[in-house]
Order: structure tokens, then sequence, then C-alpha cells
């Protein structure tokens, strides 16, 4: 359930760790949801293999924040070199 309080709808990435039984590795998988303040979404894990019990390690929910804006660039002049001068005679 979405606990967020400004009435605009958010993207979170729902990442999920689990092993299927009897077995040491861990598998990841991760979706994308958007929900409003208050929303609720129900989601599944299906385990490839057909009827294998598995193990749920962990389960993320990260809001995914727009990316910060990129500093501004500020050009340096570069100098540039006088022609050379001849020698007075």
């Amino acid at each position: 359930t979405a606990t967020h309080t400004k009435y605009e709808k958010k993207n979170f990435t729902v990442t999920v760790k689990y092993r299927v039984e009897g077995s040491p590795i861990v598998t990841t998988v991760q979706s994308t949801i958007a929900l409003y303040p208050g929303q609720k979404k129900r989601m599944g894990l299906i385990v490839p293999g057909g009827g294998s019990w598995s193990t749920i390690d962990s389960v993320t929910a990260t809001e995914n924040r727009p990316p910060d804006p990129s500093p501004a660039i500020v050009p340096v002049p570069v100098p540039v070199p006088a022609p050379p001068t001849s020698p007075r005679r």
C-alpha cells in the first residue's frame, strides 16, 4: 500500500530475492509499479520449475526519483597566444 501523501503518482521498483526449496542459490527479480497515495497493488511470484516451493528472503520497494539536475557548465575562455613578433632591426 502506498503511504505517500502528495496526490501524485510515484514510481517504485520492487525487488524480491528468493530461493527455490533445497537450493542455496538466491534469485532476484524486479518489477516497476506506479502508485497513487493509498493505492494497493497485489503482486505474485511465479517460481520456474512448476510445483517447487520457495523461500522469500526479502522484498524491497524503492522510489524511482528523477535524477538530480546536472551542474551548470560554465565555459572557461582559453587565451589565444599572440602571434610572434619579428625582431626589430
